[in-house]
This record gives structure tokens, sequence and C-alpha cells, in this order.
């Protein structure tokens, strides 16, 4: 017997798998496929051949994919870009951690030199650019030579750049998990089944 619901949501999860939509996006789709169903039905169209006609109308899911890649705008895009993404947190990353040196720096010396306790406030302050410092840095001030010179800026600036590059990934697996996420969430008792 044709279950309606089963097989969207089959042909929901071949759109996922296909393509790069959103979750609304997929509503909006099937929208329209259950629109083109219904009107095939009332046509005397069999619900199989019905089905299978509101699905080629819908168009290709690559295709249909682009169509809305294109419509999301210049800062969805970028922000799915992965060079936009490591560009802008490598940079804010090294501006932070080089302002967090430098005043930790000379907090630091200004309680050197007076022979104070240092504050809580500062404790902080070397806390965040310890923090910042990870992994790269930390890993440098443990060899012998300890990053000195021009090749201290090129270490924090690569550090910078796996800050960029893990912030990528994690912002993809998020994507990829919260997409997987909602999709589960969607199917009915009785689809649970589906492979």
């Amino acid at each position: 017997m044709f279950d309606l619901n089963r097989k969207i949501e089959r042909w929901r999860l071949s759109l996922l798998r296909v393509g790069s939509f959103q979750w609304d996006e997929l509503n909006e789709l099937e929208t329209h496929l259950r629109d083109a169903f219904d009107q095939l039905l009332e046509s005397g169209i069999s619900s199989e051949e019905a089905f299978s006609i509101a699905t080629k109308q819908i168009g290709d899911p690559v295709a249909v994919s682009m169509e809305y890649q294109k419509s999301r705008g210049v800062v969805y895009r970028m922000a799915r870009s992965p060079v936009v993404v490591i560009s802008v947190v490598t940079i804010s990353h090294f501006l932070l951690h080089v302002t967090a040196v430098l005043l930790s720096f000379g907090a630091s010396m200004k309680y050197f030199e007076s022979g104070d306790e240092p504050t809580a406030s500062l404790q902080i302050l070397n806390t965040i650019e310890t923090i910042l410092a990870f992994p790269l840095v930390l890993l440098i001030q443990q060899l012998p030579t300890g990053g000195t010179g021009h090749w201290g800026t090129l270490i924090f600036l690569a550090n910078s750049f796996v800050w960029g590059l893990a912030a990528w990934i994690y912002l993809t697996r998020i994507r990829k998990r919260s997409g997987r996420r909602q999709y589960v969430a969607s199917f009915s008792p009785q689809a649970t089944d589906l492979p």
C-alpha cells in the first residue's frame, strides 16, 4: 500500500544527501510536493505515478539546492566559506592574543616593579593569555629557543590559524548535526525503520 508520509520522508532524506538545504527550505519543497501530488491525484493518476511525477516537477535536487544557495545572500554564503571563516577567526584571534600579551606584560611589569601582589584582574588576564596561547605557543615556549624574535610572530600567526581551522571544523560539524537532528525529529513513530 502506498504510504505518502513514508515516501516524503525518504525523498527529504535523498535531498539532504545530495544538496545543501536548510530546514525551512525542505519544508517549503515538501509543501510544493504535496500540492502537486494532490493535483495529480485529482486528475485520476495512481498514487505511485502521481508521486513520481510530482518529484520530477520539483526538479533535480542539486539544481534546486544551487538555486536556494543563490537566494540566501552574500553574508550567508560568506559565513559558510572556509576561507572567510578561517581568516576572520585567525585575524581576530591574533589581534586578541597580541592585545592580551601586551596588557598582561604591562600589568605584570607594574606589579614586578612595585613588589605588590598581583590582583585578580591580572590573574584573569594571564589566564586569558594562556588560553589564547594554546596549543602552538605553549609548545614552542618549551623549546630551548622559546620562539623568540621574528619567529615568535610567525608562531603567533600559526597558532591563530590553528584556532581558525578548529572553528571551521567545529562549525561544519554543528551544521551537519543540526540538520540530521531536525530530520530525525520529524520522523513519525511508524517511520523510524527507514534506511
